[in-house]
């Protein structure tokens, strides 16, 4: 649980105008961004700092305490000032020996060389006691239900809080999937947020892998854990998956068999495993399907077809124009 300290209340003998002044050196603490778990014995904190003060911040100066001893002190040099009101957010020196349930403290000092002047705001923080799910896969499926399509915003972070893929908030109410591929055995996060409700559901091989949500209104992150499978487990290939013609210049006719028949997802890997289309065909009665692949460089790719079941095919298919 992440929480902001507020300063105690400043003495009645300030006159009222001091009150309301802003600061030209001043900073705060907005949220905890980064993961909220160990990540290979290390634990990187990452958090969100806005400048609120009139002059630009070029530089801040953040101490770290853990269960109540001081353990560094991190001059943060901005590479690009950040100007009145914008946000940040850096990665503090990573942390060894922090351990589940540890209470971690963020104190900003001084901003520009200068004492931070606005107390309020200073003080960050968390409790490190999340114990993330493992996906079996590093493919992973973001699905987002119809009825929070329209009001969620979903992010998937890395260890230093950067996304690496985001969707959302969608046009129309309707079921929203996407699949990401990630690094195997990696940290990651699911972020969430909306000004109403958000939700997102993260699934692994058919499995769920967690399911986040932010209630009404507001931003959380869960974390979890990659695993080391490509996309499909063995033993669900459907190996009487036919590609017609093949190479191809764009348009290919698939023969995926009858138990593939409905609406499926079909996911093209480049020669690195890196997924560069995803799309939803309608397999027929027949097993038949038609896909574009128009706008694909000239390569050899695996196709890969995913089934609500989790079991699925695959095949190579050549561009080439």
């Amino acid at each position: 649980m992440v929480r902001t300290l507020l300063a105690p209340a400043l003495l009645l003998m300030i006159a009222p105008s001091a009150l309301l002044a802003q600061g030209t050196y001043d900073a705060s603490f907005v949220r905890y961004k980064g993961l909220r778990y160990i990540c290979d014995g290390v634990f990187t904190p990452v958090v969100t700092i806005k400048n609120t003060g009139t002059a630009a911040m070029g530089s801040c100066v953040v101490d770290t305490w853990k269960n109540g001893l001081h353990v560094n002190s991190f001059n943060w040099q901005l590479a690009v000032e950040a100007q009145p009101d914008e946000s940040r957010n850096p990665a503090l020196p990573a942390m060894n020996g922090v351990q589940v349930g540890d209470e971690l403290e963020f104190h900003i000092m001084t901003v520009n060389g200068f004492p931070d002047e606005d107390a309020v705001g200073n003080t960050l923080t968390l409790v490190v006691d999340e114990e993330p799910p493992t996906a079996d896969s590093y493919l992973v499926q973001v699905v987002i239900p119809a009825a929070a399509a329209t009001t969620t915003t979903w992010r998937v972070l890395n260890a230093l809080g950067q996304p690496v893929v985001q969707g959302g908030p969608y046009p129309a109410a309707a079921d929203q999937e996407q699949w990401v591929m990630l690094d195997p055995s990696a940290c990651y996060a699911l972020e969430v947020l909306g000004s109403e409700n958000c939700e997102a559901r993260l699934y692994s091989e058919g499995q769920e892998v967690l399911a986040a949500s932010c209630g009404k209104g507001g931003i959380d992150s869960y974390g979890f854990l990659t695993g080391t499978l490509q996309g499909i487990a063995s033993g669900t290939m459907n190996e009487e998956l036919l590609l017609a013609p093949n190479p191809t210049s764009g348009t290919v006719r698939l023969h995926a068999g009858q138990r593939l028949v409905g609406s499926q997802h079909v996911l093209l890997h480049d020669a690195m495993g890196r997924v560069v289309r995803t799309n939803r065909i309608t397999v027929s009665a027949d097993g038949t399907a038609w896909l574009d692949l128009y706008g694909v460089s000239d390569g050899t790719y695996v196709l890969r077809i995913l089934g609500a079941d989790g079991l699925g095919a695959s095949a190579r298919v050549v561009v080439l124009r």
